[in-house]
């Protein structure tokens, strides 16, 4: 083997001892092609030194200026001094510290391989240094210490160029984190409190409670806002529904929390607002007046549903009063009162002169105990105590009770039936005078009705019957001479009532008597009528309402006449006086002829 040694010759079983090694490695040079085969040392022709076996260099240390490569290789507590490159397979020391001390970078390249390190053969951390590295750490708990006092952990990365602090544990407070955005988690389990911003949240872990803008929650959940004559509110949104939940504080002013039901854009919001000071609360209105204040209309809308209204003992009253808008006049009152008597009453009022409108739709019931005794119709009739199967009392044999009967623009018709005793009763207070009065509306117009007639008390035991018969509203007055000629012409019969077989009465056929004396009978001989009748009454349900309306049907019937026997006596009294004209006449010329 050919070698060129500045200074230095080695002779055959030499030992190399590091400084000869040294020695030669600085100063030897190597012909091409000179390489010992075999194992040992060998030398290639590029002027490299190739150790196959170890490399004891003792307590020596190994310099180089060119690139070391070592296989499995052995150092005793010495150092490896190069300024070029060290290429390892396997570096085994003694179980003491390995120390790289560089001046410039220390860089691990393993052109996209692993990076192991590992513990007793047990890997620790795995670096993936291939164009997405991560770092894998197994074992138990990942400890990464900050040794110096107060010292952060601090996380950077580059956002789009940019270099950003993403993460900052604050040793100084207590490894408090700071996030520079969001934080993004499928599940976030936090042990202690959370404070966001000071007072913009609050989590108060050992009391359980949430606060929003204050730091000192009192409520389980406690939404706070420091400002006057401000809101501070809760909103639970839908899709186009909002709740909100808010309280209004204005210094020496209004004060009262409320409960809002809106769309999201908070446009025609409803409102139940309730007032601390006062106890008051407002449904449409955030500044009730009274302990309930509705500005709009409110329903009752549930199987038994009630409205209660209660007054307090004896002298004091429960009640509804009607006014309008900001007046404060009472137009109308509906109360309970309890008087000194202690008899309770439902007592409906108007003040002012101003009407009382009952407006029912489907009728106005009346009732006791849960049964109707009175009742205004759909229709515009009133009933009381109506009984039977009829719609009308006293035209269906049946059918008794009082109805007023709504004729439309004629007016209406009052029906009165009774069974066992008197249908109608009048009195007055006088043992003479008028009792009924009737008047005819003919003439029309606004002039007062004439005076057809009266019923008088003519004392405490007698009535009678008074046609109006002042000469003054009488022409074309001429007596009467055909008294008994007509009379003659009425004949006067016993018969009975085909209603009432057994009784017998004298009496005339009014269409007989209809010629003689006109004024007396009404209606036409054999005539007939169209009749209304009930065909199936009404069908109400349970709360009272009509479900099925009662249907009323009309027929033809005879239409009986009338006659007012009364009307026969100035007839009677003509036909009379003529005939004691006529006897006075005969008593004369027999006076005569006998003297």
């Amino acid at each position: 083997m050919a070698i060129l040694v500045k200074g230095t010759d080695f002779v055959d079983g030499e030992q190399i001892t590091s400084a000869k090694l040294d020695n030669l490695v600085d100063n030897a040079t190597f012909a091409s092609g000179s390489v010992e085969s075999g194992g040992g040392i060998q030398l290639n022709g590029s002027g490299q030194l190739k150790v196959a076996g170890n490399i004891d260099i003792g307590t020596s240390n190994l310099t180089a200026t060119g690139t070391i490569s070592l296989g499995t290789t052995s150092f005793n507590d010495n150092n490896i001094t190069n300024v070029g490159s060290i290429a390892l397979d396997t570096i085994t020391n003694d179980g003491t510290d390995v120390t790289i001390d560089s001046s410039g970078d220390i860089i691990l390249d393993a052109d996209g391989a692993q990076i192991r390190i590992k513990d007793a053969g047990t890997e620790r951390f795995v670096f993936n240094t291939d164009a997405t590295p991560e770092l894998d750490v197994s074992g138990g708990d990942f400890t990464i210490h900050a040794n110096t006092s107060d010292a952060d952990i601090i996380f950077t990365g580059n956002d789009g160029g940019s270099t950003i602090t993403a993460l900052t544990l604050d040793m100084s407070a207590a490894g408090a984190a700071t996030f520079n955005d969001k934080i993004t988690a499928t599940e976030l389990d936090i042990s202690g409190d959370v404070t966001v911003d000071t007072t913009t949240l609050k989590v108060d872990s050992s009391n359980n409670r949430v606060g929003i803008g204050t730091a000192t929650p009192v409520h389980s959940l406690s939404v706070f806002k420091d400002a006057n004559a401000a809101r501070t509110e809760i909103g639970i949104d839908n899709t186009d529904q909002r709740l909100v939940l808010g309280s209004f504080y204005e210094s020496g002013g209004l004060q009262y929390a409320t409960i809002q039901s809106t769309n999201n854009a908070e446009t025609g919001a409803q409102v139940l607002a309730l007032q601390p000071d006062g106890g008051n609360v407002g449904i449409g209105t955030a500044s009730p007046a009274e302990k309930l204040e509705i500005a709009g209309n409110a329903m009752l809308d549930a199987t038994d549903a009630n409205l209660k209204i209660k007054s307090g003992a004896a002298g004091t009253t429960g009640a509804i009063y009607y006014t309008f808008n900001t007046d404060s006049t009472i137009y109308g009152r509906v109360d309970l009162p309890y008087d000194t008597r202690a008899s309770v009453g439902l007592r409906m009022k108007s003040t002012n002169g101003y009407p009382i409108t009952i407006d029912g739709g489907n009728g106005i019931n009346f009732a006791e105990d849960g049964t109707e005794f009175a009742e205004f119709t759909s229709a515009g009739h009133f009933y009381h105590n109506l009984t039977g199967t009829g719609a009308f009392p006293g035209l269906q044999n049946d059918t008794h009770g009082l109805m007023s009967e709504d004729q439309g623009a004629n007016g209406n018709t009052l029906h009165v039936s009774r069974l066992g005793s008197t249908a109608a009763h009048f009195a007055r207070n006088t043992n003479d005078g008028t009792l009924i009065g009737f008047y005819s509306t003919a003439a029309g117009g606004t002039s007062a009705a004439s005076l057809a007639g009266t019923i008088e008390i003519d004392s405490a035991t007698t009535v009678s019957i008074q046609s109006a018969s002042d000469y003054r509203i009488k022409e074309n007055i001429v007596l009467v001479s055909d008294g008994i000629d007509r009379l003659k012409q009425m004949p006067v019969y016993k018969f009975n009532f085909t209603h009432d077989a057994d009784r017998v009465v004298d009496g005339f056929l009014a269409h007989e008597v209809q010629p003689i004396v006109p004024e007396a009978v009404k209606g036409e001989k054999d005539g007939m009528k169209e009749e209304e009748f009930l065909v199936s009454p009404e069908v109400r349900d349970e709360e009272g309402q009509v479900v099925t309306e009662a249907v009323v049907g009309t027929r033809t019937v005879e239409k009986y006449q009338t006659m007012d026997q009364s009307k026969l006596v100035p007839l009677l009294t003509a036909a009379l006086q003529e005939a004691v004209a006529k006897i006075e006449a005969l008593e004369a010329r027999v006076a005569t002829l006998e003297g």
